[in-house]
């Protein structure tokens, strides 16, 4: 019998995988388990494994990552070969393939296996394992918590899916940290913003929305819950213009016509970020995020060099965000107040 697990949700696959092999009993230790990275395995070793006998038990299972997805580009000759051999596979063996989202349905050896899966008895299973939609993960996350024997409010699950965003991983490690914390109480937003770290990075984002609608008001809103949050100016100050040169960078990328991946991927940054910076950058022309920097830089100068208020050199720095960002300095912004 043979498995395909494949798509992005490797959490859920390898707990599904996890789930099969405690039921398939004690015997599978160390003796009875091979695992194979499929960017090395050559067929020969793979076929020796699933053709060892199990040592003192009924199973062996042969675990192999990524395969599928390295024979679309070739060999041609292991897609053959395995093909030929896995109608032949030994009854005691469970062959494992773990995929990511990529494998190609058109490869003989995909069709061959959806063949095998419906046949009459099954000789193999195919399984997808999606990531939840932005939409969903919300649900997602009120589940995952029920699953811990926890609560969590629609409401806290909705921020913690946006601050941390579609890394499941994480968001169960954070989810697991906010149970163990509730005690047995419902999880609210409140407990999410003062366990999860992300949160005062959700807060830099709301201000910058703020800014990009030039919303002066909410702007210096967001800016003072961050400030009571006790973040200090001048993280504030770092991590405003950290957005804006990301906002920069998206902007390039965009107009070389990268897609959303390629710029995830050319920047490194969380998926949560680059969604957040493709929304933001529409609402800014190239020259007036230099001229952003300019005002992030007199700013920088001035807290760092004179007596002047931080948090209030920090209102200045959004006012003149959210108006005109060609002003030739900072002085001139002296007489407004927030």
């Amino acid at each position: 019998m043979f498995y395909i697990f494949y798509g992005d949700n490797e959490l859920a696959r390898d707990e599904a995988l996890a789930a099969l092999l405690s039921r398939a009993g004690t015997e599978l230790d160390d003796f009875n388990v091979s695992r194979f990275d499929g960017k090395a395995v050559t067929f020969e070793e793979l076929r020796h494994a699933c053709d060892t006998p199990p040592f003192l038990g009924e199973r062996r299972v042969v675990i192999v990552y990524g395969l599928l997805e390295r024979l679309k580009q070739g060999p041609k000759a292991f897609q053959e070969q395995l093909v030929e051999y896995l109608p032949h596979l030994p009854e005691t063996t469970r062959l494992f393939f773990l995929e990511g989202a990529g494998v190609d349905r058109r490869m003989a050896v995909w069709k061959l296996a959806e063949k095998l899966a419906t046949a009459d008895p099954p000789r193999g299973f195919i399984r997808e394992f999606a990531v939840p939609s932005p939409a969903q993960l919300p649900r997602w996350i009120q589940q995952r918590a029920r699953k811990k024997g926890g609560q969590i409010t629609p409401q806290a699950a909705q921020l913690l899916a946006e601050v941390v965003g579609t890394d499941l991983r994480l968001l169960d490690q954070e989810l697991e940290k906010l149970v163990n914390y509730a005690g047995g109480q419902v999880i609210t937003p409140k407990m999410v913003q003062q366990l999860v770290p992300y949160t005062q990075q959700a807060n830099i984002f709301a201000l910058l929305d703020a800014i990009a609608q030039r919303n002066e008001r909410q702007a210096l809103r967001q800016l003072a819950t961050l400030l009571r949050a006790n973040a200090a100016p001048t993280y504030v100050l770092f991590m405003i213009a950290r957005q804006m040169r990301i906002l920069l960078h998206v902007k390039e990328l965009r107009a070389q016509g990268a897609s959303t991946q390629e710029i995830r991927r050319r920047l490194n940054l969380h998926p949560y970020v680059v969604e957040k910076a493709l929304r933001q950058v529409r609402h800014f022309s190239t020259s007036q995020l230099e001229a952003a920097f300019e005002v992030l830089l007199e700013a920088d100068v001035e807290i760092k060099t004179s007596s002047a208020d931080p948090a209030h050199v920090l209102q200045l720095v959004i006012l003149r965000l959210c108006g005109e960002l060609d002003l030739p300095h900072l002085a001139q912004a002296q007489n407004r107040t927030p």
